[in-house]
């Protein structure tokens, strides 16, 4: 199945490159775990720099779990030009991990990929804050010795754990002993500090770096660019655009490959620009927000919420919350659209 899914990628590559005229900024190579396949990585990185032009890339990123980091998954990424490498560590604490179903994975496997990835100037791991089981002490320490020990270490992505509905936590929740929201605040509190003293800055609400080694990736989903995910669930956007492939391998090799296309509405595309572009340092372009408000007196509207509540900071050119904007981000959002639903 690897040769027809190669096949269908291609194919989905050349479409979009008649379609739209976009120059990636960034390559992200993600989902489905792409270490584990490691021959069909081979051919789509291969296969990409052999069709894009890397003069003006930002970024190339593979993401993958530590089990599945190696020294010849390591050649292959060299050898194709990637520079950053994501793992989803998820967490540290080897109780928890049983838990979220990571037998394989501990301590000593982590800080090996990270040995192994060495040569890459621009490693980040994901973390999970509320899992089940954790002992936040441990995982403090494993992650201390980890930055001071993987100087080319230099990205963290620290998200809250979210239980969907129909998700396998949700569905046995009983069985897993959760921290309490007080211990997962000061937790976070104790992350934050330490990344601070490992010189790491906080530039977006779940997302750290230092030596200015921030996810390129990333900032142009914040920024509200457009971006072209190929392969099966891969989503993208063009302008208003939302696209959505289809999940099922087999029914994106052998039938329509796209599942869903969703135009979104101005108001739609105004709220995303705020729910994105609020959550960074970097804020929101003025004349960005003027053209989705669309007119002066919506923007206006929007600005002087923002002014009321003593949550901006001062910036001629743009929005950018201060730190207790960004902390209370969820609730400010609700009132902003609020504030569009009355234009």
């Amino acid at each position: 199945m690897q040769n027809e899914y190669f096949v269908a990628f291609k194919k989905e590559f050349y479409s979009y490159l008649e379609k739209y005229s976009i120059v990636p900024k960034t390559i992200y190579v993600g989902g489905g775990n792409p270490g584990c396949v490691q021959s069909l990585l081979e051919k789509i990185l291969s296969f990409l720099n052999d069709n894009l032009d890397f003069k003006h890339l930002a970024e190339f990123t593979v993401e993958c779990n530590p089990v599945n980091v190696n020294r010849k998954f390591v050649s292959v990424l060299i050898k194709n030009k990637v520079s950053r490498i994501s793992l989803g560590v998820q967490t540290f604490d080897e109780k928890s991990l049983l838990k979220i179903n990571r037998i394989r994975q501990n301590n000593e496997i982590v800080e090996n990929a990270l040995y192994l990835l060495g040569d890459l100037k621009n490693v980040s791991i994901d973390l999970i804050n509320g899992l089940p089981e954790v002992n936040y002490e441990n995982e403090l320490k494993s992650l201390d010795r980890c930055l001071r020990n993987y100087k080319n270490l230099n990205h963290i992505s620290f998200y809250d754990l979210t239980i969907d509905e129909n998700a396998y936590f949700s569905l046995h929740r009983k069985e897993f002993s959760f921290p309490k929201d007080d211990e997962i605040f000061l937790f976070e509190q104790s992350i934050e500090k330490l990344l601070k003293s490992n010189n790491f800055i906080k530039y977006e609400i779940s997302n750290w770096a230092r030596n200015s080694q921030v996810s390129h990736h990333n900032l142009a989903y914040w920024n509200y660019e457009n971006y072209l995910g190929l392969g099966a669930s891969a989503h993208s956007k063009i302008d208003n655009l939302r696209i959505e492939n289809k999940a099922d391998i087999k029914t994106y090799i052998n039938e329509r490959k796209i599942d869903d296309v969703y135009i979104l509405t101005e108001k739609e595309s105004l709220e995303e620009m705020l729910l994105m572009g609020l959550r960074t340092i970097y804020g929101i372009s003025k004349k960005s927000l003027k053209r989705k408000c669309g007119k002066e007196e919506n923007f206006n509207k929007l600005i002087l919420f923002l002014l009321n509540k003593n949550v901006l900071k001062d910036d001629e050119d743009r929005i950018i919350l201060n730190d207790k904007g960004r902390l209370f981000l969820d609730s400010i959002l609700v009132e902003l659209f609020r504030i569009i639903d009355s234009f």
